[in-house]
């Protein structure tokens, strides 16, 4: 009898966590971007379901990190910059990249706590 309910947890564990991994889900827009030199360029995350941390990385280097409790976006720089979307929804993130250079070139990747990360890629002129 005890094993039966152990067994009936386990099972219940496992499809709890699948509906979970299920609901939520994470978009990334664009995937490939080509701009000019010196440009500004953006992606966009749309996140269904609840999140804290997201960070932007541009080639290979995080440079931009958005606390969604804390209404809180940390740029490592001003030529990065991040808002929620212009719908109000915390569950998008515009991620801006201010006068593009050839080395940002390359993976721009969105990292958003609990999902898969995305990658886009970026081609400067």
């Amino acid at each position: 009898m005890i094993a039966s309910w152990k067994l009936c947890f386990s099972l219940m564990s496992i499809c709890s966590l699948q509906c979970r991994v299920v609901s939520q889900k994470l978009q990334l827009e664009p995937l490939n971007s080509t701009v000019l030199q010196d440009s500004d360029v953006q992606f966009n995350a749309t996140i269904q379901g609840d999140w804290e941390v997201t960070t932007w990385n541009v080639g290979g280097i995080q440079v931009l990190t958005v606390v969604n409790s804390l209404d809180s976006i940390i740029p490592s720089s001003d030529r990065f910059s991040a808002r929620f979307c212009l719908n109000g929804s915390k569950g998008c993130v515009e991620f801006t990249i201010h006068n593009v250079s050839r080395t940002d070139a390359g993976d721009v990747v969105c990292t958003v706590q609990g999902y898969q990360p995305l990658k886009a890629q970026l081609y400067v002129q």
